[in-house]
């Protein structure tokens, strides 16, 4: 999943080329790797994927849609297995009770060297983002029991063809049995999606990525709006 979700945000997000200049080096998958194991293990997280077992041949091989070409499981873009080819996958925080605060919260225990060494990570671009993240989930999410949606990356070969719906939907159902608010920080490339979901927006940030040595593309100036996302109470419940 750390290979699906780089080769979907680098090719989205400027950010995060921004923050990983050189892209998925074998320093910063190795961080990463070590980063998404200790989350497995945390009670409040939970992963979900979506897996396309069409791509499996008649061997248990990849095989691409419209091609005869085979991959052998887990390309550097790719998480392939016996069942399918995993397209997409959401990570959601669910908490089921008010908790109390947590000190994870400060983007300061973001070390130097904890996602990848110097060169490799821009630190200066890390925090500021989440920085800004922290600070609206600080003050419009706080640690009250909710939904939130963490991560959402689809694989480029695959966006566009309803992965992302289902994952969304996922948690938008957990939220509806649970009786859950649901939120979620949208980057602009997903914000029409979460709205059309039934999300309405409750705060928003800007990063200036030209102050960060970030390029100015899309004729958007450098300027690109965070937009903190929210969906109430049981509003699958009123469709």
């Amino acid at each position: 999943m750390v290979n699906l979700q780089f080769a979907a945000f680098q090719q989205s997000s400027s950010l995060e080329r921004l923050i990983y200049p050189l892209g998925l080096t074998h320093s910063v998958l190795a961080a990463a790797l070590a980063s998404r194991e200790t989350s497995f293990h945390e009670p409040q997280m939970y992963y979900i994927k979506v897996v396309d077992s069409d791509l499996v041949n008649e061997r248990g091989q990849m095989q691409h849609p419209g091609s005869d070409e085979e991959c052998s499981g887990g390309s550097s873009s790719e998480v392939a297995n016996s069942k399918g080819l995993t397209i997409a996958f959401a990570r959601y925080y669910v908490w089921y009770e008010d908790r109390e605060a947590s000190t994870s919260d400060s983007p300061d225990i973001i070390r130097e060297g904890e996602l990848g060494p110097p060169g490799e990570v821009n630190l200066e671009a890390v925090r500021l983002f989440f920085g800004q993240v922290m600070k609206l989930r600080r003050e419009f999410v706080g640690n009250r029991k909710c939904v939130y949606l963490s991560v959402l990356a689809t694989h480029p070969s695959y966006q566009h063809l309803g992965a992302g719906t289902m994952l969304i939907q996922w948690g938008l159902d957990l939220a509806d049995r649970e009786d859950l608010e649901v939120f979620l920080t949208s980057a602009p490339g997903g914000h029409s999606l979460y709205r059309k979901m039934g999300f309405e927006d409750i705060a928003a940030f800007n990063i200036d990525l030209g102050t960060l040595g970030g390029a100015v593309e899309d004729g958007t100036g450098g300027i690109y709006k965070y937009v903190l996302m929210r969906r109430g109470v049981g509003e699958g419940k009123r469709d």
